[in-house]
């Protein structure tokens, strides 16, 4: 049994042998590959079965002894639509597919087609619609993709007009004897053997369903009790094999489907809460620098009203609920049912859906029992919700929640039930290429996200979120959790395997856990330990808070150099690089030029501190004494300031306490974040304050060479990826031209993007206080692993048919990307691919490298049906190795190159070595707010032979063998990974000890995993 520990604190923290444990789950990975062709090939969708609608109970029981089939007639049916769909052998050789002729059949009720075939290619366009005028109660399982099991992936065309339902099952009920009841049900649902069953699903769901997909103008529905079999525990292996392909496909099936139906249970019940949001969300298309238009408080009470419903919903407290609606993506729709008599418009027709419909040109014939909002324009709602907020504050004074602030409370809680995406500014950035198993964008989340969103939802079954988390991350590398939960008792650590073994490092970033909580054992406050490996995730996993979320992610494919494997050694192996900490910078200078103005920007802040056996009330009591005490009183904050920016701390025996016990009260001066944002003349002190220092390390670098390597690290975890409006890029490299780009000369700040932290202060101003404090900054040199492993890896890909021998021509210049522009070689000579490669510009570059992922993620994914072999293909590892080829990164000249002029900084105190475990999320523009948190690790060299060696687990995965029975065998999705991988006997081991925040230059991926514990 799995114990699901990912909502505790307090727990014990993970020690070496749970790592050497972790290291034996991947001989239970599965890859996504089998996942795209299910949803594919083999998905099912629920359709209208126009056969027979007077089909009685009686019929249903004669099935259980007689069963009803009419299978062939069926497929007759739709292998017709499939082949007018997949140009087939009906169309001659000679003729183009566009041109072949569809004779409509005569009309019938529901299934009529009164306009024909919009589009030859849509399956869909031959089933039967859902009648409008009465509850349909016949359905059937289709399966379009079975019915031409020969066709390659390449030339099968899926059909996406379909509806995805996202829904709560309902919850088990028993009589007085135990006995779990089961809910009336009229609709039946013929299954692909022609056998006709009671439906799974409630008929208000389908009934619901139906209505929606009627309001979309679609024939087909996904709801996943009927499409996937619900097998019992001794049920059929096919059937549960199916299934788990299902689960690991839901992602897919819901960013595939056109429009995504979020069922809620909540109802509108009167026409002015609907006039309400319906004016509301027409606010939004109002500029937001113009003001709103006056608006009645009593439409605010009915925002009020409706946000209350919709936060309560029993939608949004199921896990699985919020994979599909992040999956859906901008195509979901929050549905509720409609009252009685309410006007609100039903139609959701969509230009991509070119499907002709009878309602499509009879809109009046339909009456919807739905009232369906757009989750854009749920998010357009909340916008103009917080503008009202700002603006007319006084009319939300007077409204009967505002005066006991639970108005703004709601607002942010219903913000918080959608994320908005975030999405890069360079347009490239905002392209995607359709085609194979790409449907466009889709959002994605990490890790840490992940777990941040599902601390609310619960499922039935523990191990079920695996695969939650594995969908709502896009991860590649999957754990099949049927076999996972009898080798792990700990979701915990299932988890943590799941993200690691897909490059995916943000559970151990500290600054997404809440700093102090309360031990559920001792009832005593306690800090969460940021100083090891795995923490503070191992310990508190329950107290993570991250709810970032990408429109389009990650920019940089994942690589997965690192598997977890079962190496001969103690420790986890990841990529990373290795900095040596020996020098400080001397900046003093800026620290007498620039620290009046940087004190300018500051504020005080108080910490009140949790005493060790201080009891919940007592410690909000003397938090509240203190913050009386410092607030509003401006002499007080001077004073305090004044002592900060002299010696660094507010002394206990200081003025500033003068009658209050400064136990455990920590003053900080912090950035006066609300001013900078609301005052343009704070923002550009800020951006100007950044800029000189970028200045005279510029200056400084053509006599200390070092000091470009540190200017360059600051800009590239600084700057933007784009400035919309202006044709000129920003420069990749610190130079002349920075300081004379038209974006840095009309608005500095907006070449800038700094990161806010949990505690809404930002990230990256620790390097401007370190210089203000103490003139210097420490700086990290890049430190070579070892040698042995550049040359064993560069030999490796010598024998791969690229144009040119990238490899051993050495590095192109002082940093990974080089600012060298496109054009002719020095020798006149036209360039290379490598060369162009090169010389891009970390923009192209990036984009260059993502449009060569999503080009090979589709022609391997054509392969997966002639051969298995590109199964085992990871698109990160081809990214990996067109950057290894392109820009002679992995050569022994370029890791010289690198030993010379990489530098960075580290928020340290003195000499240390840090390693900067390799992310590849985050080397990329925009960058991650995760990258500007404590993502460096201060550790300390082992001495490997120390710890012995560990018992090679052989490669086992579990396969099924007959029903009931099971078999361990080697799996094929899985091959043996290269020794060529495996940490040689100079890979160092390392013990974690500290985590810290750095700034280092946008890196490629490193030579080989590092041992860590």
């Amino acid at each position: 049994m799995m114990e699901d520990d990912l909502d505790k604190t307090s727990l014990p923290a993970l020690g070496i042998e749970d790592i050497e444990k972790m290291k034996t789950f991947w001989r239970f990975t599965i890859r996504k590959a089998s996942a795209h062709v299910w949803a594919f090939r083999h998905i099912r969708f629920l359709v209208y079965d126009d056969t027979d609608d007077e089909v009685t109970k009686e019929d249903i029981s004669k099935t259980e002894e007689c069963p009803y089939n009419d299978s062939e007639d069926e497929e007759a049916t739709l292998r017709r639509a499939i082949e007018m769909s997949l140009e087939t052998e009906n169309v001659s050789p000679d003729r183009s597919p566009q041109h072949t002729e569809s004779e409509p059949s005569a009309p019938k009720g529901p299934s009529a087609n009164h306009h024909g075939l919009s589009n030859k290619y849509d399956i869909c366009a031959n089933l039967p619609e859902f009648p409008h005028d009465r509850k349909a109660r016949n359905f059937r399982i289709i399966n379009p993709g079975s019915l031409d099991p020969t066709r390659s992936l390449e030339r099968l065309r899926p059909c996406t007009h379909h509806v995805a339902l996202s829904y709560c099952w309902p919850e088990p009920a028993f009589d007085q004897l135990g006995q779990l009841c089961q809910p009336p049900r009229e609709s039946k649902v013929r299954d692909l053997n022609g056998i006709v069953r009671k439906a799974r699903a409630l008929d208000d769901v389908l009934d619901r369903a139906v209505d929606f997909a009627n309001c979309a103008g679609l024939r087909m529905i996904w709801i996943d009790q009927e499409c996937l079999p619900q097998p019992a525990t001794d049920g059929p292996e096919e059937e549960k094999e199916y299934q788990q392909l299902g689960i690991q496909a839901m992602d897919i099936v819901y960013n595939q489907a056109i429009i995504t139906a979020g069922l809620h249970s909540g109802t509108i019940s009167n026409q002015t809460t609907a006039d309400a949001l319906g004016i509301l969300m027409d606010l939004d298309d109002i500029n937001a620098h113009e003001p709103l238009p006056r608006l009645d408080h009593l439409i605010l009470d009915e925002l009020y009203s409706f946000l209350c419903s919709v936060i309560s919903d029993r939608w949004y407290t199921r896990a699985w609920i919020i994979q599909e609606s992040i999956s859906a993506g901008a195509k979901l729709v929050l549905s509720f049912r409609r009252g009685g008599g309410i006007d609100y418009p039903s139609s959701l027709r969509s230009p991509e859906n070119p499907t002709k419909h009878s309602l499509h040109s009879q809109l009046h014939l339909h009456s919807s029992q739905l009232i369906n909002i757009t989750v854009n324009g749920f998010r357009g709602l909340l916008r103009v919700a917080k503008r009202l907020a700002e603006e007319q504050f006084q009319e939300w004074a007077i409204t009967p929640h505002a005066a006991q602030g639970s108005f703004l409370s709601v607002l942010e809680n219903a913000e918080l039930l959608h994320p908005s995406p975030i999405a890069g500014k360079y347009p490239l950035a905002q392209c995607t290429i359709r085609g194979g198993n790409r449907y466009g964008l889709r959002p994605t989340v990490n890790a840490s996200t992940s777990l941040t969103l599902l601390r609310s939802r619960q499922c039935r079954e523990a191990q079920d979120k695996i695969a939650i988390v594995a969908n709502m991350c896009n991860y590649d590398i999957r754990l099949n959790d049927r076999f996972i939960v009898k080798h792990c008792t700990s979701l915990r650590l299932a988890i943590l395997t799941l993200a690691l073994l897909n490059g995916d490092l943000s559970l151990l970033v500290p600054e997404l856990y809440l700093p102090y909580h309360i031990n559920e054992i001792s009832n005593k406050w306690e800090a969460c330990p940021t100083d090891g490996l795995l923490s503070p995730f191992d310990t508190n996993p329950g107290a993570i808070h991250d709810r970032t979320m990408l429109e389009k992610g990650p920019l940089n494919p994942r690589s997965y150099a690192h598997t977890l494997i079962g190496t001969a050694t103690f420790g986890l192996p990841l990529p990373a690089y290795i900095w040596t900490i020996d020098r400080e910078l001397d900046l003093s200078c800026l620290k007498e030029q620039l620290a009046s103005y940087w004190h300018e920007l500051k504020i005080l802040r108080i910490t009140v501190v949790p005493q060790e056996g201080e009891s919940d009330f007592a410690f909000r009591a003397r938090q509240n004494t203190a913050y009386q005490h410092i607030s509003g009183k401006i002499d007080i904050q001077k004073k305090a300031l004044q002592e900060i920016f002299q010696h660094g701390h507010v002394h206990k025996n200081s003025e500033v306490w003068s009658g209050v016990d400064p136990t455990g009260i920590r003053c900080t001066a912090e950035l006066n974040v609300a001013l900078i944002e609301s005052d343009p003349a704070a923002r550009q002190k800020l951006a100007g304050i950044i800029f000189v220092i970028l200045a005279h390390l510029n200056r400084l670098a053509r006599r200390d060479p070092g000091a470009a390597g540190v200017a360059n690290s600051i800009w590239h975890s600084l700057r933007v990826d784009y400035i919309q409006g202006l044709e000129v890029k920003l420069p990749d490299m610190v130079c002349d031209d920075l300081f004379t780009h038209p974006g840095v000369l009309l608005d500095a700040f907006s070449t800038i993007q700094l990161h806010k932290g949990p505690d809404n202060s930002y990230l990256q101003t620790w390097f401007i206080d370190r210089i203000m404090r103490h003139g210097t900054l420490w700086i990290g040199r890049y430190t070579r692993v070892h040698e042995s492993m550049i040359s064993r890896r560069t030999s490796a890909f010598a024998f791969l048919p690229f144009e040119d021998q990238a490899i051993g021509k050495g590095s192109r210049g002082r940093s990974e990307v080089s600012d060298e522009r496109q054009g002719s070689s020095s020798s006149g000579q036209p360039q290379s691919v490598s060369d162009r490669f090169r010389e891009k510009d970390i923009l192209d570059q990036q984009s260059g490298k993502e449009t060569f992922a999503e080009l090979s993620e589709i022609a391997m994914f054509h392969s997966f049906g002639s051969s298995g072999a590109s199964k085992g293909i990871n698109v990160g590892a081809l990214v990996r190795l067109l950057d290894v080829r392109f820009r002679s990164i992995w050569t022994a000249e370029a890791d010289e190159a690198r030993a010379q002029e990489l530098l960075s900084i580290f928020d340290v105190d003195g000499p240390c070595v840090i390693a900067t475990p390799f992310n590849a999320e985050w080397e990329t523009l925009p960058h991650s707010a995760l990258r500007s948190m404590s993502t460096c690790w201060v550790v300390e060299e082992l001495n490997r032979h120390a710890y012995g060696r560990v018992p090679v687990i052989e490669p086992l995965c579990v396969e099924s063998k007959g029903k009931g029975k099971e078999k361990e065998t080697l799996s094929n999705e899985n091959p043996l990974p290269e020794k060529e991988g495996e940490p040689d006997e100079n890979t160092p081991l390392y013990k974690v000890v500290a985590k810290v925040k750095g700034f280092w230059q946008l890196m490629g991926f490193p030579y080989g995993d590092v041992l860590f514990i």
